[in-house]
C-alpha cells in the first residue's frame, strides 16, 4: 500500500475535499501525505506568501482530520497539472479535486483532471464535491488487459485496508443473461486473484449489459471508490486517457481512481510519456518545505 500519497492543493473548496478523502486513507495505511501547492512562474507579487498561508492552513486541516499522521508541504513554480505529473514520480499516489460533477449525458468540464490522470506516474484518485451518504465498497472493472490487471491489484488492496468489500464488474456488449462464458471465466480469474492476495476478502461480482463508462459509474454510485484500469496507449503527446477512463471522469460521481498498466514501461506509449516527462521536468522550478506533524 502506499507510503507517500501526495494531495494537490489550491483555494478552491475541491481541494478540501481531496485533503479529507486523503487524510483518512492515509490514517487507514498509514501512510505520510505532501500537501503540494503550485504557483505561477514567476509569482505574481504577494503569491509566494498567500501560498505559505494557503499550506499553514491546510496543515492545520491536515491535523485536525488526522492528529497521527505526518504531513509535509511542498512548493513548486509553474503549470498546476504539469507540475503534478512531473512530481509523480515521487509518490505513490496523487490525489485532487474537481469542484464540478457530472452525470451520464451531463456537463462535461475542464481537462486538467483528465490530464493529470493519463500522464502521471503513480495511480491518481479525483475526487468529486458531491457527497454520498454511507458510501460503501469498491468497485473495480473488470478486463483482461494488464491495465485491469493493475486496476484489480489496486482495487483488492484497497478494499482489505479499509475492511471494505470488493464488486468486481465485467460490463459486456450483449445481455447477461445470455451467459457469455468468457465473461464469466474473467470474473472468477479476477476473484481467484483477488482472494490469493487477500484471503478474507469479501467479494461480490456482476456482469451487467451497456455503454462501459456508463454502467460502470451507475454501479459504482453508492460505493466509496471506483478503480479503473488505463492502458494509456495511443499516439497523443501529452497522453490522453483511454476512452472509458475519460468518459467516467467526466461523469464522476465518487472518487475514482486511474491505474496505468503495470508493464506500460515496454510500451510505446510510454516511452513517449517519458520523452514528454523529461521536458517538463526540465522546465521546472520548485522548492521543497518540510514540516511534520508530531505523534
Amino acid at each position: 500500500m502506499p507510503n507517500e500519497i501526495a494531495v494537490g492543493i489550491s483555494d478552491q473548496a475541491a481541494s478540501g475535499d481531496a485533503l479529507a478523502w486523503a487524510m483518512a486513507y492515509a490514517a487507514t495505511v498509514r501512510a505520510e501525505i505532501v500537501l503540494i501547492h503550485v504557483i505561477d512562474h514567476p509569482p505574481a507579487p504577494g503569491e509566494a506568501a498567500a501560498g505559505r498561508r494557503l499550506l499553514s492552513s491546510e496543515m492545520v486541516a491536515a491535523r485536525s482530520l488526522s492528529p497521527r499522521s505526518t504531513v509535509r508541504v511542498r512548493t513548486l513554480e509553474g503549470s498546476i497539472m504539469w507540475q503534478l505529473v512531473a512530481a509523480s514520480d515521487d509518490y505513490d499516489l496523487i490525489v485532487v479535486g474537481t469542484h464540478k460533477t457530472g452525470f451520464i449525458h451531463g456537463s462535461v468540464y475542464g481537462s486538467a483532471s483528465l490530464s493529470l490522470a493519463a500522464t502521471a506516474a503513480c495511480p491518481v484518485v479525483v475526487v468529486p464535491a458531491i457527497a454520498i451518504a454511507d458510501p460503501e465498497g469498491v468497485v473495480v472493472g473488470a478486463d483482461a488487459s494488464s491495465a485491469g490487471s493493475a486496476a484489480l491489484r489496486f482495487a483488492a488492496a484497497h478494499a482489505a485496508t479499509t475492511g471494505q468489500a470488493l464488486t468486481i464488474v465485467r460490463v459486456t456488449a450483449g445481455s447477461p443473461a445470455s451467459g457469455n462464458q468468457g465473461d464469466a471465466e474473467l470474473l472468477a480469474r479476477h476473484t481467484a486473484i483477488a482472494l490469493a492476495a487477500h484471503p478474507d476478502l469479501v467479494i461480490r461480482t456482476r456482469q451487467l449489459m451497456g455503454s462501459t463508462a456508463e454502467t460502470l459509474v451507475a454501479a459504482s454510485a453508492s460505493s466509496g471508490l471506483l478503480v479503473l484500469g488505463d492502458s494509456r496507449t495511443g499516439s497523443s503527446a501529452p497522453p490522453a486517457l483511454g476512452l472509458v477512463c475519460h468518459d467516467a471522469l467526466v461523469n464522476i460521481r465518487v472518487p475514482t481512481v486511474i491505474v496505468h498498466s503495470a508493464d506500460s514501461a515496454s510500451s510505446g506509449a510510454e516511452t513517449q510519456r517519458a520523452a514528454w516527462m523529461r521536458s517538463v521536468r526540465a522546465a521546472r522550478a520548485g522548492s521543497d518545505d518540510v514540516v511534520r506533524v508530531p505523534l
